[in-house]
């Protein structure tokens, strides 16, 4: 009894002391100036307007969950940290959002589409990207994502670039368009003046398929040449063709 009453005593005489300690010095824990880096410029106001934060709270005052989820409603964030450094520091990393394609939108307005498959407007952009072109143009604006099947092309598209950066660098144009349920590519090529019509299924396998189809055409033949898709093969339609 005596051992556990003299263990009792001391953890409330630690719990005083570190209590006092606290008080004295828990101006400490004030962050001063939250520390913002990013990759690209930004308003620092804006920023902290949207997340809804400011300077000279305690810091565990922040709350690094509701920070992240304002981040994520961003389209011009496409990754982030947030970081706790006690005893007073909160830092906020950011990273653009890096253009992935071109897409064109209502009356010709030309805006960028990431990895992700969000819209988003860019005022630099490093080395050739192809255009997109939906058949619907008007759902295109800033903050859009694109999913379904739309989203399945730009993860192909991401995929290609990521593996065969040249080739992807030698498409100009996807122009899309529904046809049923399914989609169809109208692919242009920078290196060749061919379009090739692309049906049922856009994959790297497939835009590789089609390069070097196009390549061929574009020395044997002198019109538009289709690639379609049957089960697990390929056969290329010259029925068109003059």
């Amino acid at each position: 009894m005596k051992v556990s009453y003299v263990i009792s005593i001391l953890f409330l005489v630690t719990i005083l002391f570190g209590s006092i300690i606290f008080v004295v010095n828990k101006e400490r824990f004030i962050v001063e100036h939250i520390e913002v880096t990013a990759d690209f410029k930004f308003n620092r106001s804006f920023l902290m307007q949207k997340v809804g934060i400011e300077d000279g709270c305690y810091i565990w005052q922040y709350n690094s969950k509701k920070i992240a989820t304002v981040l994520d409603d961003l389209y011009f964030v496409d990754d982030y940290k947030v970081t706790k450094r006690y005893p007073s520091r909160l830092v906020i990393q950011l990273f653009k959002r890096k253009p992935l394609a071109r897409i064109a939108g209502k009356d010709g307005e030309i805006f960028f589409i990431d990895r992700r498959g969000v819209i988003f407007k860019s005022s630099k952009i490093k080395g050739m990207v192809p255009l997109l072109i939906l058949d619907n143009p008007q759902q295109i604006h800033q903050g859009k994502k694109l999913g379904g099947k739309f989203g399945d092309m730009v993860q192909q598209l991401y995929l290609l670039n990521q593996k065969y950066n040249n080739l992807y660098q030698q498409i100009a144009q996807i122009a899309v368009c529904k046809r049923n349920e399914n989609l169809e590519y109208n692919i242009d090529f920078r290196i060749i003046n061919k379009t090739i019509t692309l049906k049922k299924k856009l994959s790297v396998e497939t835009l590789l398929e089609t390069l070097v189809v196009s390549k061929i055409c574009d020395e044997l033949l002198n019109d538009e040449v289709q690639l379609k898709q049957i089960d697990k093969g390929y056969y290329y339609d010259y029925n068109n063709l003059k």
